[in-house]
């Protein structure tokens, strides 16, 4: 996942049905997101930002607006915790 191939491709490296990939990286994904709910951070902690591109296509306004209020919220709760 980390190089960013898709999943045919992923597939095809591996020498499995596209259909095992996809529930194998969703399986994995999940996993991390479970590990990262039970990780607490002590001390002083530091990150660097960084960029990522936001692909919207196909998304309405209103859908959009709810992203950018969670992202906010998301970004709130974290400095409150901080």
């Amino acid at each position: 996942m980390d190089n960013k191939l898709s999943i045919r491709k992923t597939a095809a490296k591996m020498n499995v049905n596209k259909n095992t990939v996809f529930l194998l990286r969703h399986k994995v994904l999940d996993y991390i997101s479970i590990i990262k709910e039970n990780i607490k951070l002590r001390g002083t902690a530091e990150g660097d930002e960084t960029y990522e591109s936001i692909n919207l296509k196909g998304t309405k306004k209103k859908k959009i607006c709810h992203v950018f209020l969670n992202l906010v919220l998301l970004i709130m709760e974290i400095q409150k915790e901080v």
